[in-house]
């Protein structure tokens, strides 16, 4: 994708484990949404530049309530991963999470009455 093209796709969210290269695509990609993933949110928040993102992902283990109001006090959006099971909803419904991945889509859209 072109840089002047960049605008065109608001709807792409650039995420990776490799916070070096979102870092790079930061300063190539003006205007996207980018979000880097981590194993370990507790200590990312701490020692992660913050700068420019849209958001952070982590697993769904590591969801609470304090957490996640911890990124959103940054301003940015939280996002977990792998969300298949009515615990791990439950669990990040709860915990206030804006984004869910899932492998499940059918079931997840059930649960949450979309289908």
């Amino acid at each position: 994708i072109a840089n002047n093209n960049i605008r065109n796709y608001k709807n792409i969210y650039w995420m990776s484990f490799d916070h070096l290269l979102v870092d790079k695509a930061i300063h190539k990609l003006k205007g996207g949404r980018f979000i880097k993933l981590t194993e370990d949110a507790p200590s990312f928040i701490k020692n992660t530049n913050l700068e420019n993102i849209f958001g952070v992902g982590f697993p769904i283990r590591q969801a609470s309530h304090k957490l996640v109001h911890n990124f959103h006090s940054k301003g940015l959006a939280t996002l977990t991963y792998t969300c298949n099971k009515p615990r791990q909803l439950k669990k990040a419904l709860s915990s206030n999470i804006d984004i869910l991945v899932t492998d499940r889509p059918d079931w997840l859209s059930d649960e949450l009455g979309v289908s």
